[in-house]
This record gives structure tokens, C-alpha cells and sequence, in this order.
């Protein structure tokens, strides 16, 4: 399994259990990773439509999977591995 896919899918697991939670509460319950590894996933995966990022005002900001009738395209996504060649 690839470290990425790996990533992903805690991070998807992670907001499962806390539906809207700041980066803090993330990196505390993906321990096993670094700080710039979530930070750079989590963008990766904002970027491919993902995750969402929502401010809260206080310089921080929310994440969470996509709505719910989108989480399990956010499965495929992270799931799937790069076409062969």
C-alpha cells in the first residue's frame, strides 16, 4: 500500500469520527503522521475536490469530507489507484 493512499485514507477516517474538526484535532488523532505530511495530503485532497475547508474567523479553519451524498465518491477517489500503462 502507498503512503499516500495510506494518508488518505486516516484522514478520511479521522473526519469521519469528528465531522468538522481544525487541523489540531486532525494531526492529534493521525499521530502516526508528521504535521507536513497531513498538511500537504489535506491540501492534495482540497485540491481534488475532497475535503472542504470552511473558516471559523478566528484564523482557523474547519475541515470536513464533502457533503454527504459526495463521501462516497471521496472513497473512490482516495481508493483508487493510477491507471495502469
Amino acid at each position: 500500500m502507498s503512503g499516500r493512499k495510506l494518508i488518505a485514507e486516516e484522514i478520511v477516517d479521522a473526519l469521519r469520527r469528528h465531522p468538522a474538526c481544525t487541523f489540531e484535532t486532525l494531526v492529534a488523532d493521525c499521530s502516526e503522521f508528521t504535521w507536513n505530511q497531513l498538511f500537504a495530503e489535506v491540501e492534495r485532497m482540497r485540491q481534488l475536490g475532497a475535503l472542504r475547508l470552511t473558516p471559523r474567523g478566528d484564523g482557523r479553519y474547519e475541515i470536513g469530507l464533502r457533503r454527504a451524498e459526495e463521501v462516497g465518491e471521496v472513497g473512490t477517489a482516495v481508493s483508487s489507484a493510477p491507471p495502469s500503462l
